[in-house]
């Protein structure tokens, strides 16, 4: 399912998939979260039990979930069993997440704590949180920043998970300060001065961009609480800086910097 009808982060539909999608996404998260990948039957168990047109929930599935060589879901919008940048440990079963970003948000989904190890693609720094379902517990080093991409219309791929690394996933990480960030910024795009005007943009657009995403975690538990800290999260002064980065072709998988 390829749709190029997806626009920006900013003012967009990008994670606004539904109803029934939001439903089958936040359950399938967490029927992998088990640390197991979901076979055919246990995914059409889950169709039938949301009472989804299957070939609606199949293609969507399709499209953003990684697979093993048995065709098991190995992996969904984000979590994953494989092996990417950003390690993430639940309950002692350790995933890794495809962008940096879904480690922040990803706790609320599950309603369970999470550690979360990554490193700077610039200074390769080590970097460690802790966050739960009502946002970051801990933080080292505590200046720690992470980018977000401002997308446009049709700069997102969502028609695999390929596509989203590539168009998305790979302009996301965790930096140890944001000087740092904004080095990396100057380094890659021609961005200059403008990182401080994306920011203070950001800044006004927050609640506005956010209520897209909010369509994920209103279908799940805890709804209220987890909306509020998406909400929220980004305004944070730890976890605030923005930067206007292109889609890159490289193959993202390993998110190389």
């Amino acid at each position: 399912m390829n749709d190029t009808r997806i626009r920006g982060v900013a003012d967009s539909e990008l994670f606004d998939y539904g109803a029934d999608v939001s439903r089958l996404v936040v359950r399938a998260w967490r029927m992998l979260a088990d640390g197991n990948p979901i076979d055919a039957g246990r995914v059409q168990d889950l169709i039938e039990d949301l009472a989804i047109a299957p070939e609606t929930a199949q293609e969507f599935l399709q499209s953003v979930t990684e697979r093993d060589g048995d065709g098991d879901i190995v992996g969904v919008l984000g979590l994953s069993l494989n092996d990417h940048a950003h390690g993430f440990i639940v309950n002692g079963v350790s995933f890794s997440t495809w962008c940096a970003v879904d480690t922040l948000f990803l706790p609320a989904m599950l309603g369970q704590s999470a550690d979360v190890k990554s490193v700077s693609p610039l200074s390769k720094k080590s970097i460690r949180l802790t966050v739960g379902p009502q946002g970051v517990q801990a933080l080292e080093p505590a200046s720690t920043v992470v980018s977000l991409p401002v997308v446009r219309s049709g700069e997102v791929d969502t028609g695999s998970p390929e596509g989203i690394w590539r168009t998305f996933c790979h302009r996301i990480f965790f930096f140890a300060t944001r000087e740092e960030a904004e080095q990396w910024a100057d380094e890659k795009i021609d961005v200059g001065a403008a990182v401080r005007k994306a920011l203070a943009w950001w800044r006004g657009q927050t609640k506005r961009s956010w209520q897209r995403l909010n369509s994920l975690c209103r279908y799940g538990v805890k709804s209220r609480l987890a909306c509020r800290f998406l909400r929220k999260l980004l305004t944070h002064r730890e976890c605030a800086c923005v930067l206007r980065t292109p889609p890159y072709r490289s193959h993202p998988g390993q998110n190389a910097p």
